[in-house]
């Protein structure tokens, strides 16, 4: 639908609003267009698009145009949607080297010996298909937090549990469902090939401008829905009607200017944690409520750093080059790597990666040095700036020794998310989901916190396409005569 053929063009093409410019609502947006419909997307940010696939260009860095990825940095081959979307516009991509890391800096092993009894569950051939084997998989450990399933299913101890929450950076989840970890940690696929897009993933969202450049107005943050819907036909409705419009949008821009839209149908690509701040009339149903108010986000702080050289590619003898040309005998002064030891504060660093490409024109690129969620970017983010950056590149020193600091350029940029990451607690797998996907009326719902594969361009595109499918077979009615923006609202 989105690169392909896609679906026959609409025989009376409808007016829609997609309520946010992230991956999902671009999708959304572009396969809706695409079968001939027409939109207008939404997106409270002010001066850009793509939602946590931010990037560098607004950054301090030298390297021109800067490539440093505060989002989505890199794809595993398993998350072929987004790949092949990539590949369609022609963007460019090449494969991520995994960074060396010292001997006992992982606990990926174990927690696959683990896992290995819960795949079977849907991998075995049994008469009654996998289908079934998913289905006693939600029955047996829906109930389960990955914290209970390590100790009283898996039978591992405190240590183990341990060094499986800090290793593998799944601490933060302990309390969290299991089942919600075990499919993040089926579609992430950590030992998968991964592919980083070359100039950073941030171009990805501005490769749908061509086609929906003038179909997105920036700073306009949703304040009101109301939406028509058949089954409550009797509802107070003020803005909509049967006949049409179908839904209304009232928007504030940073300066404080409200305006009204309509259209036929809208998908709400907000993060739920956004839409509770969001009057919608009639009130959706009460499962729909429940999942909107349920779904947790735990806050996730990303951490760049700029260096000159590309240190993480050095072979000994590079080091040796690069350092004596700083100042003579410098090497010798700080010996081979030689990882510092942590301080009171340490093990703060978090899933760091280094670019896998050069920038053209630089002998250097940007490290993106912490990707920490709930606690850990809290602490983040109550550091002062010049503080979170040289806290950062102390926490590489600890793995990759004191020198790399010759290299460090002094610039750093922060990138902080409030409504990072959505996780599940126990039971509401099974308790919200098919609620939180399900349309209300005329509103449809799309996001990667409505996909399985939640946290992921993957799952963002998947749920645009979705809710682009559900809009475009079930809302062939005639257009309104209303304009798709009105003025300022009723």
């Amino acid at each position: 639908m989105l690169l392909g053929d896609g679906p026959l063009p609409a025989e009376r093409p409808l007016r829609v609003l997609v309520l946010g410019a992230g991956m999902a609502g671009l999708c959304a947006a572009y396969a809706l267009r695409r079968a001939g419909h027409e939109v207008h997307v939404l997106e409270a940010d002010a001066d850009r698009i793509g939602g946590r696939l931010a990037a560098a260009p607004r950054t301090p860095f030298r390297d021109s145009p800067p490539h440093g990825d505060a989002g989505g940095v890199s794809i595993p081959d398993t998350h072929t949607l987004a790949l092949s979307l990539v590949d369609g516009f022609g963007l460019g991509r090449r494969p991520v080297t995994p960074a060396a890391v010292p001997a006992g800096y992982t606990a990926v092993d174990l927690l696959d010996a683990v896992l290995e009894a819960v795949r079977e569950y849907h991998t075995a051939d049994t008469p009654d298909g996998r289908a079934v084997g998913w289905a006693r998989l939600l029955h047996d450990m829906d109930h389960l937090s990955l914290g209970r399933f390590l100790t009283e299913w898996a039978g591992l101890d405190t240590a183990a549990v341990t060094a499986i929450g800090r290793l593998e950076h799944v601490g933060y989840r302990m309390a969290m469902s299991f089942v919600d970890f075990y499919l993040h940690h089926l579609h992430t696929a950590p030992r998968a090939a991964r592919w980083e897009i070359e100039g950073g993933s941030w171009r990805l969202p501005y490769a749908f401008g061509p086609v929906l450049d003038d179909m997105v107005t920036l700073d306009r943050r949703v304040t009101r829905i109301e939406y028509y819907d058949p089954a409550r036909p009797t509802a107070a409705y003020r803005h909509v009607a049967p006949e049409g419009p179908r839904v209304w949008v009232e928007t504030l821009s940073s300066r404080g200017q409200r305006r009204g839209y309509t259209a036929d149908a809208a998908i709400v690509t907000l993060p739920f944690a956004a839409l509770r701040q969001v009057r919608i009339e009639p009130s959706p149903p009460a499962a729909k409520r429940r999942a909107v108010m349920a779904l947790r986000y735990e806050p996730v702080t990303t951490v760049q750093l700029e260096f000159d050289r590309r240190w993480w590619e050095f072979t000994e003898d590079d080091w040796r080059r690069e350092l004596e040309a700083l100042a003579p005998g410098l090497y010798d002064r700080y010996g081979q790597a030689r990882p510092r030891r942590a301080g009171p504060a340490g093990g703060t660093n978090r899933l760091a990666s280094f670019p896998s490409g050069p920038v053209p024109g630089s002998a250097g690129g940007v490290v993106l040095a912490s990707h920490a969620r709930a606690g850990g970017a809290v602490r983040w983010d109550a550091m002062k700036p010049d503080d979170r950056y040289a806290r950062a590149l102390r926490g590489l020193q600890e793995v990759y020794g004191s020198r790399i600091e010759a290299f460090y350029t002094g610039r750093g940029a922060t990138g902080s998310w409030t409504t990072g990451e959505a996780v599940l607690a126990p039971g509401q797998l099974t308790a919200h989901h098919l609620a939180a996907i399900a349309p209300a009326g005329t509103l449809h719902f799309a996001g990667e916190h409505t996909s399985l594969k939640r946290s992921s361009i993957e799952g963002a595109i998947e749920s645009g396409v979705r809710a682009a499918l559900a809009v475009d077979g079930q809302h062939r009615l005639a257009p309104t005569r209303e304009p798709v923006c009105g003025g300022a609202p009723r």
